[in-house]
Order: C-alpha cells, then structure tokens, then sequence
C-alpha cells in the first residue's frame, strides 16, 4: 500500500494492518520504506525504519473482587483477572482508583 504525502511523517490506522491483505496479528512488527516523489520522479527507497509493533492498549480486567481472607478492619485486598488479550505487549502496571 501507498500514500502520497506532503510531510515527513503518516499516521495509518493499526486496523489497516490487520485486515486483509496484511492479515497481521496485534504484537507482530511492521517494517515501513519511503520514497521521495518530485516532478522529476522518485528516489531510491529509504533503508527499512525500525520495525515498529502493532500494538492496542490492553483489555479491561475483569472479575474484580474482594478478597475476604485478606480484608481486616484496617485494609482491603481486591483480586481481578487479566484482560484476555494485553494487544501485543505485556502489562506493565495497573491503576485502581476508588471512593
């Protein structure tokens, strides 16, 4: 697939590469070449780019609970599973909020 562009940077939706006919799954690299057009005609392709991944954020946890062998009167431990799919890259931390 090509673009004609006017700058120095695209922006291509992840979708396009999971579709056909990429058909690539979340976590796989995607290596990217460009060439310059003028008037005149076009250059050379440019070396490959530094292989970015095809990453999405992570699914929501899910089945949170309270611990209850955990929990005291001064604390509260909270339990949950892990998304079924991290989008290509493991998690690195969670954020829990409450009130």
């Amino acid at each position: 697939m090509q673009a004609v562009l006017e700058s120095g940077s695209c922006t291509i939706p992840k979708t396009v590469f999971i579709a056909t006919p990429y058909n690539l799954a979340w976590g796989d690299s995607i290596q990217a070449k460009v060439i310059a057009v003028n008037i005149v005609g076009q250059s050379a392709e440019s070396e490959v780019g530094n292989g970015a991944l095809l990453r999405r954020e992570p699914d929501a946890p899910f089945n949170l609970a309270k611990v209850t062998t955990s929990t005291s009167s001064s604390q509260i431990t909270i339990s949950w599973q892990e998304g079924l799919q991290n989008g290509g890259s493991s998690v690195l931390d969670y954020s829990v909020s409450y009130d």
